[in-house]
């Protein structure tokens, strides 16, 4: 247990240290085969999350016929640039051809984001997150 404890103290100790000195320039991260991001901010949808299920809600158009009994995730990933804007946008995790291009479609509509930051100055990341296609039977 003692020796469990050490190694993870240590390992976190290593993190620390490891990230501090990658933000000072003194570590190259390709050299370290692992990418070390902080980020003082991270991308957001205008309005937060409610403003992003409420943009999903409005604008979400389900394929035709054929796919009324498919439900589930889809999970997309995508650039959110300096600027907001998306790009790159990719289902990673999909239900099938139809609804992956409503995702893709539904991201490509998408108002621009507030970019993540680091050190006050906005930097370009790649985000991914689940597309939820359930149906309201209300």
């Amino acid at each position: 247990m003692i020796k469990a404890v050490l190694l993870i103290f240590s390992g976190c100790i290593l993190a620390n240290t490891c990230i501090a000195q990658a933000q000072k320039g003194a570590i190259n991260p390709d050299t370290l085969g692992v990418i070390v991001c902080v980020f003082t901010t991270d991308p957001e949808f205008p309005g937060g999350i409610d403003g992003l299920r409420s943009f999903i809600k409005k604008k979400l158009r389900w394929p035709g016929k054929g796919y009324d009994d498919i439900e589930g995730r889809v999970i997309v990933t995508f650039t959110v640039e300096t600027s907001g804007e998306l790009t790159n946008i990719k289902v990673v995790r999909g239900l099938s051809s139809e609804i992956d291009k409503e995702a893709i479609r539904l991201m490509r509509k998408s108002p621009k984001w507030k970019p993540a930051f680091q050190n006050g100055k906005p930097k370009r990341v790649q985000y991914s997150m689940p597309i939820s296609f359930i149906r309201d039977y209300d």
